[in-house]
């Protein structure tokens, strides 16, 4: 039997050591691509972060021509909501972690003249991001939005719509149906 030489035993030592590392690190690369290789298998510690609130009942429009948040506090029903973020007290999501979200929120309203300006947008982290601004056709309209964005854990995200009916207050749609809905709000953390 051989005897081990020293240099051989500091390149086994440091090779394990690069092996440890490697099952703990990622690396970056350009245009912020980010990979992890790991090289051990691991139990995922992450939670599903997702919810859907839709409306049940129609509300009328408080002010003509205000920008308002949806309300999903009463007469509303929460399909799901995973990790927690929907506060329906307050009608808006909290960020329960930091990371990349997709919502989307549709605001059917009826009741509108003919020519009335809607839209829906979401108000998430400070910023305003505005979906579909249209002029109905008709008593009825559905404004739609739609963004992905990154939120930091405790930032607020909101849907908020405006129809601006000329002669008479505007109805937000809800509906009973346990299997779709008109008027809703719903999110995920992407990752």
């Amino acid at each position: 039997m051989k005897p081990v030489k020293a240099h051989d035993n500091k390149r086994n030592i440091l090779l394990i050591l690069f092996i440890i590392v490697l099952s703990v690190t990622t690396f970056s690369f350009a245009q912020n691509k980010t990979v992890v290789i790991p090289l051990f298998d691991s139990q995922s510690t992450a939670t599903e972060v997702s919810f859907c609130v839709k409306r049940d009942a129609e509300y009328d429009w408080p002010d003509t021509g205000s920008e308002r948040v949806i309300d999903f506090s009463s007469d509303s029903t929460v399909w799901y909501n995973n990790g927690g973020g929907w506060d329906t007290l307050n009608n808006r999501f909290i960020a329960p972690a930091s990371g990349v979200y997709m919502f989307n929120g549709a605001i059917n309203f009826y009741g509108l003249t003919e020519g009335s300006r809607i839209h829906a947008k979401i108000r998430a982290g400070g910023k305003n991001y505005y979906g579909t601004i249209d002029d109905s056709a008709g008593p009825s309209k559905t404004g739609l939005v739609s963004v992905t964005v990154h939120l930091n854990s405790g930032d607020s995200v909101y849907l908020e719509g405006n129809p601006s009916n000329s002669s008479q207050p505007a109805i937000v749609f809800g509906n009973s149906s346990t299997s779709y809905a008109f008027t809703y709000f719903m999110g995920a953390r992407v990752f």
